[in-house]
């Protein structure tokens, strides 16, 4: 089994000031630090339960606020910078994905830092008619693609 990791920022743990997730924050290597400590429990986790290769991508931002030295050897593949149209580049090769560190989407009340895609460029999205956040939205991208989401992590409100 392989399985396929996206790490956001906002929800990692530890993670409760906007200066934590940005790159010109006061904070920010602070909030680096939590990333990859909760990266690598994810994927020591994961190569304990058996899954044999591990796909880690960084979705924050520019997709590269991951202090990538320090990652786990654990993991086998990493996904740095943006990657242009394909969100979830090696998927194809994954059985299930993990959606690590994701937060509440905009509007939502006592959300860590929430917000749609980008608080500055961005407000909400729809699906269906139905108001989501980027949760649903990678869900949504990785059933398309026939891969079912087996985990969600983030604060008390991101799902």
């Amino acid at each position: 089994m392989n399985i396929y990791i996206m790490v956001d920022a906002e929800g990692i743990s530890g993670i409760f000031d906007s200066q934590q997730v940005m790159a010109s924050g006061n904070r920010y290597s602070e909030g680096q630090e939590l990333m990859v400590q909760d990266i690598n429990a994810c994927v020591e986790a994961c190569k304990e339960a058996g899954v044999q290769k591990i796909y880690v991508r960084d979705c924050h931002g520019s997709g590269a606020n991951v202090i990538w030295s320090k990652l786990s050897s654990l993991a086998d593949y990493y996904i740095i910078g943006y990657t242009g149209q394909d969100r979830f580049p090696g998927l194809d090769e994954c059985d299930g994905v993990i959606l690590l560190g994701y937060h509440s989407m905009a509007g939502t009340t006592g959300g860590i830092l929430e917000h749609t895609m980008s608080s500055a460029a961005i407000q909400n999205y729809w699906v269906n008619g139905q108001k989501v956040g980027e949760i649903a939205i990678d869900a949504a991208i990785v059933g398309e693609r026939g891969k079912p989401v087996i985990m969600v992590s983030g604060d008390d409100k991101a799902c």
